[in-house]
């Protein structure tokens, strides 16, 4: 009884921070950058800030680790971190500093994407097993009578 309590408050857990990052990967995809024309790159700050907030804080990356599933998803976040890391360092005016921001943007724009599309498929997981988990419950049920 207690582990099935500590499994669903886990499961609580997740499902609150995945949300988080997923509303987060969203609001960074909202403006394609290869399709402005201006020089500076604004990639959404206040939503890699919370993404790269939700991943460094110790509960999400003890639960990024604990589950097998959140694997690529944890990758793709580090990915996205050396990415921002990397824009931040671009600075300058030449042609060849512009073309990087943008592309290092564009990068940043297609993985939050894929981090967004990484919790939609953690999501359905999760649903498919409930799902199937009733399924035979009720099997065993109509079994049982």
């Amino acid at each position: 009884m207690e582990d099935e309590t500590h499994h669903k408050s886990t499961q609580q857990l997740t499902s609150s921070f995945l949300h988080s990052f997923r509303g987060a990967a969203r609001d960074l995809g909202v403006n394609n950058p290869i399709f402005s024309l201006s020089v500076s790159v604004d990639i959404q700050p206040a939503a890699t800030a919370v993404i790269l907030d939700l991943e460094t804080e110790s509960a999400a990356t003890s639960l990024l680790s604990s589950d097998p599933n959140l694997f690529k998803l944890s990758k793709l976040l580090t990915d996205l971190k050396t990415l921002h890391r990397d824009l931040e360092k671009l600075s300058g005016y030449s042609l060849k500093s512009i073309l990087r921001r943008r592309i290092t943007a564009c990068r940043i724009y297609q993985l939050g994407s894929k981090i967004e599309a990484e919790i939609q498929v953690y999501f359905d997981r999760e649903q498919i097993q409930k799902l199937a988990r009733t399924l035979q419950l009720t099997e065993g049920e109509e079994e049982g009578e």
